[in-house]
């Protein structure tokens, strides 16, 4: 299926009674009910697929998912409540179980760097900071750090730096480390950090694939390991 097919009629649009609505209905209920008890304790226990508590998810964000993981070429994907809370999840995921370093892209959106000097830093994880566009510099900075992962916006924001993704996720794969990528700035449109061997994409959807300046929101997509 076309990337533009993909946009308009990936997701999830239900049946409601004999009709089916264009797009999907914002679902507004902070719980969902279900005639039988033993039927929520299985969508609770992840055993069956369900909606329980918009915590968890929503009919409504499960539909944004899946568009996302479609147009990305991903199996599943994870919203948040902004961003820089997608970004903030994405390097935890990345982290988990590996070295606290990271080796991130010097050309960064101004609250990306915030987060990996203050809030990150805080936490126990070094970041250090290398020119993504000078691949050999950027190698020797991942070989001497061993981090963890590494961090690169694939076109940075607001100074539109263009990583070499393909090199970049090379480079760290080789060095043992996950790549994570923000494509704010491009979108599945102009590239899809997934084939080119990102292991975690990352959208603020409060931008690009929003649109209208009336969505704060965040994205994260991957593939299953």
């Amino acid at each position: 299926m076309k990337l533009a097919t993909l946009a308009v009629h990936a997701g999830d649009r239900q049946p409601l009674g004999r009709y089916v609505p264009s797009t999907t209905p914002i679902y507004g209920a902070s719980s969902y009910a279900y005639s039988r008890m033993e039927q929520l304790d299985r969508v609770f226990d992840g055993e069956v697929p369900g909606q329980g508590y918009a915590r968890y998810g929503s009919p409504t964000c499960a539909a944004l998912e899946e568009q996302v993981a479609a147009l990305e070429g991903g199996d599943l994907a994870v919203t948040a409540a902004s961003g820089m809370a997608a970004l903030y999840v994405a390097l935890m995921a990345a982290l988990t179980d590996r070295r606290q370093s990271i080796v991130a892209a010097h050309a960064l959106f101004g609250e990306t760097f915030q987060l990996l000097s203050a809030e990150l830093e805080s936490a126990g994880v070094e970041t250090r900071f290398a020119d993504c566009c000078d691949l050999e510099a950027f190698e020797a900075a991942v070989e001497e750090q061993k981090p963890g992962c590494v961090l690169v916006e694939s076109v940075s924001n607001p100074m539109l730096r263009v990583s070499p993704l393909d090199r970049i996720t090379e480079i760290a794969h080789r060095h043992g480390a996950l790549v994570v990528a923000d494509a704010t700035f491009v979108t599945p449109v102009l590239m899809r950090p997934l084939s080119l061997g990102a292991d975690l994409v990352v959208h603020s959807a409060t931008k690009y694939l929003a649109g209208h300046a009336d969505v704060l929101g965040g994205v994260i997509v991957a593939n299953e390991p």
